[in-house]
């Protein structure tokens, strides 16, 4: 039997810094920007206003993060803030929604920041600290070489965000 590293932060602490970082308030604005819209083409924003409109991030149905790990990329600015803390929590035991986590902040995946470096912007400073710790966490426990490095971007990445 290996014997498992110490984290530098353990999974249950985390969690808990994240339930203190982002207030688990009823969201009630534009979740994405195809809201209340019909189409077949929005079936993926249709489903994630369906799932969040007016719930706490507390209230995120598993299922709808797992069946749409890459979601939180859709939502408006201030729903990713709002909804962010479900996928975060999520992803601290499951790998393909961690591994999502790690893309959305990692810059090497993206043709620009600029979504990223807005959105980085609304978090308060508890909540920079938490996504940093959230990232390093990933780096610690991702198995994969290639998220391994897209992690280590990420931390770079959002620590540059950590004193503005």
């Amino acid at each position: 039997m290996t014997e498992q590293p110490e984290l530098e932060m353990p999974l249950e602490l985390l969690r808990a810094k994240i339930k203190v970082a982002f207030p688990d308030a009823a969201f009630s604005g534009v979740i994405t920007g195809a809201d209340g819209l019909l189409s077949e083409e929005l079936d993926e924003e249709q489903a994630l206003y369906g799932a969040l409109r007016g719930r706490k991030w507390s209230e995120v149905p598993v299922s709808i993060i797992e069946s749409n790990p890459d979601g939180i990329v859709l939502l408006t600015d201030e729903a990713f803030v709002a909804f962010l803390p479900a996928w975060l929590n999520r992803a601290l035991t499951q790998e393909k929604v961690r591994e999502m986590m790690v893309y959305v902040f990692s810059p090497d995946v993206h043709k620009s920041t600029e979504t990223t470096d807005h959105r980085m912007r609304q978090f308060t400073s508890p909540q920079k600290d938490v996504l940093v710790a959230f990232l390093k966490y990933c780096l610690e426990v991702e198995s994969s070489k290639f998220v391994k490095e897209r992690a280590r971007s990420a931390v770079a990445y959002a620590s540059q965000f950590i004193h503005q």
